[in-house]
C-alpha cells in the first residue's frame, strides 16, 4: 500500500472509483429530477411552451437536458450492472450465490414499489430490479455472450422507433391537459390527493419506461462485462489510451446530441441510420465517456481528492436517492412548501447543487459512525435475514 494518501493503490482505487462514480451519477439524477420532474411536470418539455422563459432559465434547462438528462441514468445503469457482478463475486463463498442475488433484487423491487407508490412516481428502483432479474442469468456467462447480449439490447434501444411497440405515446392534447391539471394539483393539494393523481399518472409514464428499458438492460449487461474484464484496472494500466478513448466518446456523444437538438423537421433531414442511432447513442457514449475520463484521471491528485470527497455519497446512494425524493416532495408539493411551477430552472439547478452538497456532508459524517447508510443496512439485513452489524467501532492503541 502506498504511503502517500493522495496516491491510490489498485484495490482501493477500484472500489473508491465505483463509489465516486455512483456519487456523480446520483448528482446527475438529482439535477434532472429536480429541474425536469419535481419543479414542473415531466411532460412539460413535450408540450408547447406558454410565453418565453428567462434567458438564464432557458440556458439552465438546456444545460441540464444536454449534459445530464438520460446520461446520468445511463451511468447509473452501467454502475448497477458492475455492482451486480461485484456482488456475485463476493457471494461465491456462499452456496447458490444467484439465490442471494435474487433475494437482493426482490427486496429492491419491494422498496422501489414503496417509493413509487408512497413517495414519487418517477422511481427507477423497480425498473432496475426487474432488469436485474433479467441480467441475473448472465452474471456468470462468457464474455462473448455478455458482449452479444448487451449489444443486442442497445441496438433495440437505438432503433426502437422502427419497432412495433405495444404501448403508444399520449397525444399532445392529452399531455397539454395533464400538464395543466398537474399545475393545479401538485402545489395546492394534500398528500392523499397528490398520491392519487400520481398513481393515475403512471399510465402516461408507462411508454417512457417501455422505451427506456432495453437501454437499462443493455447497459447493465455492459456493466457486468466491464466488471468481468476488470475495466477499472485496465484503465489504471492504460491511462493514456483510456483518456483518449473516453474523450473521443464524449466528442462523439456530444456531436450526436447537437445534431439531434434542432426541431423535428431538421432531424428528419438527417441520413436514416444517423437519424435513429444518434438520439439513443448520444447519451450512452457521453455516460461511458464521463466514466472513463473520471476514472482515467483519478491518478491525478486533485481528481483523487474529488473521488474521495464524492465516495461516501455513492456508498449511500440508495439512502440519498430516497432522501432526495422526500425533500423535493416537501419543497414542491402542496403538503409542504408548494413551490411546484413557481421556481425557474436556474434556481432549481442551484437548489439541486445545495441539496447534493448537504448530502455529501451528511454521508461523510454518517459513514464515520456507521458501516452502511440506513436504507443500505435495511436492504442488506433483509437480504441475509438478520440484522447486520451497523456501528463502526474504533479501538485505540
Amino acid at each position: 500500500m502506498s504511503s502517500d494518501p493522495l496516491t491510490p493503490n489498485a484495490p482501493e482505487q477500484r472500489l473508491l472509483a465505483l463509489d465516486a462514480l455512483r456519487g456523480l451519477a446520483l448528482f446527475g439524477v438529482l439535477v434532472v429530477n429536480l429541474v425536469m420532474g419535481f419543479r414542473i411536470s415531466i411532460f412539460q418539455q413535450l408540450v408547447e411552451p406558454h410565453g418565453l422563459p428567462e434567458p438564464l432559465d432557458d440556458f439552465a434547462e438546456a444545460f441540464v437536458r444536454n449534459v445530464f438528462e438520460l446520461k446520468a441514468y445511463a451511468l447509473f445503469s452501467l454502475l448497477f450492472g458492475m455492482g451486480l457482478a461485484a456482488q456475485h463475486e463476493r457471494l461465491q463463498a456462499l452456496p447458490h450465490p444467484r439465490y442471494w442475488l435474487a433475494r437482493r433484487l426482490a427486496i429492491l423491487s419491494a422498496l422501489g414499489a414503496i417509493h413509487l407508490i408512497f413517495i414519487w412516481n418517477g422511481d427507477i428502483l423497480l425498473q432496475y430490479a426487474i432488469a436485474g432479474f433479467m441480467v441475473l442469468p448472465f452474471v456468470g456467462a462468457s464474455l462473448w455472450a455478455l458482449g452479444v447480449a448487451s449489444s443486442a439490447m442497445l441496438l433495440v434501444y437505438f432503433f426502437m422507433p422502427l419497432l412495433p411497440i405495444p404501448v403508444s405515446w399520449p397525444s399532445p392534447d392529452v399531455l397539454e391537459r395533464h400538464v395543466a391539471e398537474a399545475s393545479q394539483v401538485f402545489p395546492t393539494q394534500g398528500y392523499v390527493e397528490i398520491r392519487r393523481f400520481s398513481w393515475d399518472e403512471l399510465a402516461l409514464l408507462l411508454p417512457l419506461h417501455v422505451y427506456i428499458f432495453p437501454r437499462t438492460l443493455g447497459l447493465m449487461l455492459l456493466g457486468v462485462l466491464g466488471w468481468r474484464i476488470r475495466w477499472l484496472s485496465l484503465i489504471r494500466t492504460h491511462t493514456n489510451f483510456s483518456l483518449v478513448t473516453s474523450f473521443a466518446a464524449i466528442v462523439a456523444g456530444a456531436s450526436f446530441t447537437i445534431i439531434t437538438a434542432p426541431p423535428a423537421a431538421e432531424i428528419e433531414s438527417l441520413p436514416g441510420v444517423i437519424r435513429y442511432l444518434a438520439p439513443g447513442a448520444g447519451p450512452v457514449l457521453l455516460a461511458m465517456g464521463y466514466a472513463g475520463l473520471f476514472v482515467g484521471a483519478i491518478e491525478f491528485p486533485s481528481i483523487w481528492r474529488a473521488a474521495r470527497f464524492l465516495a461516501p455519497t455513492g456508498r449511500m446512494a440508495f439512502t440519498n436517492y430516497i432522501m432526495q425524493s422526500v425533500v423535493m416532495g416537501w419543497i414542491f408539493f402542496g403538503y409542504g412548501l408548494g413551490l411546484y411551477n413557481q421556481m425557474g430552472a436556474a434556481a432549481g439547478l442551484a437548489l439541486a447543487i445545495a441539496i447534493f452538497a448537504a448530502q455529501v456532508v451528511f454521508s461523510t459524517w454518517w459513514l464515520k459512525h456507521w458501516r452502511f447508510g440506513p436504507i443500505e443496512w435495511l436492504w442488506r439485513s433483509l437480504m441475509y435475514g438478520k440484522a447486520q452489524p451497523m456501528r463502526v467501532f474504533c479501538f485505540s492503541k
